[in-house]
Order: structure tokens, then C-alpha cells, then sequence
């Protein structure tokens, strides 16, 4: 695993949020120099490149869509490695095909209640904060209209959490040979997540 020295070290150097804004504990750097960044990174290890990759990723959608509320809340503390975030798209039975996602999250109230699956979530288990694709209008065309990104709080390493599950570790990556095996066995493993009857406040 990784040791929350690296990670504090990685924050300290702006590696969470390459392409953040400052105003918001970011680097302010552009989107080559993240490229770059990533590509260094890959090379040393690239288990801990992906963890990073990971809330890289997470930054650009509230920098890019968030209300200044989820910027002023989330992005500088992302910033700094704490807390950890993750993305989960992918599912089951849907992976590059992201319209093809079947996990619902419809209106209750002030919020929403979110039902599925999500495979192969990087930082699942360490994550606090998780971007959860979903789609709010199952019938809408074309699909991806019908798809929203809700921003859920969670607690990490916690298994059962008020209508979220998340998995024991998927295991190591099967791509190609031993040696990119081996390459990849230092990166937080992935997870499932599901959601049953999980409430989501509106963001």
C-alpha cells in the first residue's frame, strides 16, 4: 500500500491538483504539464500515479462544473491528498458504454435516492468524497441527457454506510504480463460500490 507519508508529500507538492487554480490550493498548472506530471509518475509506480490520476479527476469536474460552494468545500482540501476522492462510472454491466449505465438516482424529497452498482472504483474504500454517475431520467433521449453526476460524502474504510456498500479489494490489475502486474500492485486496489436506497442530499 501506499504510506500516508507519500501521500502528504505528493499534496505538499501540488500533485492532487496539478491544473487547480490556485485560489483554490492548486498548482495552477495547464493541461501538458499534468500529462507530463502523470507520465513521471506512471514511470516510478504506477499504482500510486493512478491513486493520484484518480482525484485529479475528481478536481476537474468540480472546478469545471461545481458551484463556487463545492469549490470553496472540496477543492483545497483535495488539494492536499485529504481527503481522497473517486469517480465511479463504470459498472457491472457497462464500461466504456457509459450511456449503457443502469444505477438510478430519482427525487425524494430535498434529495435524491440512488440504486446500482459501480465496478472498478479507484480510492474506493479511502475516498471521502465520490463523484457517483447516475442516471436521474432513465427514459430520456439521447441517453446522456438523461445522466448526473452527484457529488456523495462518505466515510472511508467503512464497509456499510447508510445504504452504501463497498467491497473488499477487487485485487490487482490482469493486464498483460507479470512485470506490468507487478507494476500496478502498489495501487489502491479497485472496489464495488453499491447503493441501495442510498439518500443523497442535493448538491
Amino acid at each position: 500500500g501506499t504510506s500516508r507519508r507519500a501521500i502528504l508529500r505528493a499534496g505538499a507538492l501540488g500533485l492532487f491538483g496539478i491544473t487547480m487554480p490556485t485560489e483554490w490550493g492548486g498548482a495552477g498548472a495547464d493541461f501538458l504539464t499534468y500529462v507530463l506530471a502523470t507520465e513521471e509518475l506512471a514511470y516510478g509506480d504506477a499504482g500510486f500515479c493512478n491513486m493520484i490520476s484518480a482525484t485529479n479527476s475528481y478536481n476537474f469536474k468540480i472546478r469545471d462544473f461545481g458551484t463556487d460552494d463545492q469549490k470553496a468545500r472540496f477543492l483545497p482540501r483535495l488539494a492536499k491528498g485529504e481527503p481522497r476522492g473517486g469517480i465511479c462510472l463504470s459498472e457491472p454491466g457497462a464500461g466504456t458504454d457509459l450511456q449503457s449505465i443502469t444505477t438510478t438516482a430519482l427525487r425524494r424529497g430535498d434529495g435524491y435516492v440512488a440504486n446500482g452498482s459501480k465496478m472498478w472504483v479507484t480510492n474506493g474504500d479511502r475516498a471521502s468524497v465520490i463523484a457517483l454517475l447516475v442516471k436521474t431520467d432513465p427514459d430520456a433521449e439521447p441517453r446522456h441527457a438523461g445522466m448526473t453526476a452527484l457529488l456523495v460524502d462518505k466515510q472511508p474504510e467503512v464497509a456499510q454506510q447508510g445504504g452504501l456498500t463497498v467491497s473488499p479489494p477487487l485485487g490487482t490489475s490482469t493486464f498483460g504480463d507479470k512485470v506490468t502486474q507487478a507494476a500496478w500492485q502498489t495501487r489502491p486496489n479497485w472496489y464495488v460500490l453499491s447503493t441501495d436506497d442510498r439518500a443523497v442530499s442535493v448538491e
